[in-house]
């Protein structure tokens, strides 16, 4: 993958350079993965769950055991908090060693099925070019912030989003910006803008997509809130029970899940990036005529394909000195503009194709008075063409 946070500059014409990383792993695999994922997530989320409320039952039995020995009836309230919780009838020693050998054997079994969506993930993730990605739509996902939304039962910062996904048989394809930029950027200041660039203040070209042949995406689910929901009491009965603890344990559990699902997908994905498959397609950017032929040309390569990852360049950011502009023949260099079949104005939209080319006379002294002709007259230079729609 490229530098995405730089624009990529070319000292010739734009260009496409296209990446494919094909794969033998099918949609089913994919969605097996997937699959495996979200169990694992599950697994260990009850476990979590199991262990909160055996916690809580480790709680209960210091409780009862206190209550017995001072003879006390001022932990009843308490302890009918600990049986709600628990699911018992009421608290006592018999109850609570029968109910603690239940959930440590829900322990052990979601760690059991953790084991086996681990494995899952580790064959099929190591197939060639299948590839597991770590997304999020903000920042990362602050767990504190998760744990104060859940006990006090709102939802919390939506914007911030994260989850997984799984993809296999990537194509990345990546814009080289070259002198035909330039070219753009300064007949547009000259001369002004046609089109619907005319009519936009913030003009912009995608220069990176991502995408895949068979891909799979989740979200993360809110721990905090599922264990939480999972206890079915307010935050001041549980503040009772764990002593005003309760949200320091909670974001604990949290951290402990996230950390434990992290670990194990990253462990198992030991796939590898195998043979890439590298094109190279020319682009221009001057020239509304070939700059949208070029785009049809990449959406017909990307057939087959879901892009789940972009990055865009704002062309109103860039300030050219127009200083720069070379006035001989040579700045036509780039300026594969006019469709083969005919001057712009004299030929059809439906006949423009993706083969373009110079304006004829660009490289002698006609090149000179090309800038006084509309170039929707001039006509093609069919020895000095370009192929959109062919690698080179």
């Amino acid at each position: 993958m490229p530098d995405l946070l730089s624009v990529p500059i070319v000292t010739s014409c734009s260009r496409i350079v296209e990446t494919r990383y094909d794969s033998d792993a099918s949609t089913e695999d994919v969605t097996e993965i997937a699959a495996a994922i979200e169990s694992l997530r599950g697994a260990l989320v009850r476990k979590a769950i199991a262990e909160t409320k055996l916690q809580v039952l480790s709680n209960a039995r210091a409780t009862f055991s206190r209550s017995k020995q001072a003879g006390s009836v001022d932990e009843e309230p308490l302890l009918k908090t600990y049986a709600s919780v628990l699911g018992l009838a009421e608290i006592d020693e018999p109850s609570l060693i029968q109910l603690e050998q239940s959930i440590r054997k829900e322990i052990d079994e979601a760690g059991q099925r953790a084991s086996v969506s681990t494995d899952v993930i580790t064959k099929l993730g190591s197939k060639p070019n299948v590839f597991i990605f770590r997304w999020a739509a903000d920042s990362e996902r602050s767990v504190s912030a998760a744990v104060g939304s859940a006990l006090s039962g709102t939802a919390g910062d939506t914007n911030r989003r994260s989850g997984y996904l799984v993809a296999a048989s990537l194509r990345s394809s990546a814009l080289e910006y070259g002198d035909d930029l330039v070219t753009k950027l300064i007949r547009d200041k000259k001369f002004g803008k046609t089109g619907a660039d005319s009519v936009l203040d913030n003009p912009y070209i995608v220069n990176f997509t991502l995408g895949a042949k068979h891909h799979y995406f989740s979200e993360d689910r809110d721990i905090a809130s599922a264990i939480n929901a999972a206890v079915r009491l307010s935050a001041s009965d549980l503040d009772k029970i764990f002593g005003g603890g309760y949200s320091s344990f909670l974001q604990a559990q949290s951290l402990a899940v996230d950390a434990a699902l992290k670990s194990s997908i990253t462990a198992s994905a030991r796939g590898m990036a195998s043979e890439p498959k590298r094109k190279i397609y020319p682009f221009r950017l001057w020239g509304d005529s070939v700059f949208a032929a070029g785009g049809d040309a990449e959406r017909k390569r990307n057939e087959g394909y879901t892009t789940f990852y972009s990055t865009r360049s704002n062309l109103a950011d860039y300030v050219i000195d127009e200083s720069k502009e070379s006035d001989d023949a040579g700045k036509f260099q780039c300026m594969q503009s006019i469709p083969f079949e005919g001057a712009i104005q004299s030929t059809s939209v439906t006949k423009v194709g993706f083969k373009f080319c110079s304006p004829k006379g660009w490289n002698d002294d006609e090149g000179k008075a090309l800038g006084k002709t509309s170039p929707f007259l001039w006509e093609p230079d069919k020895e000095s063409c370009i192929e959109l729609d062919k690698s080179f």
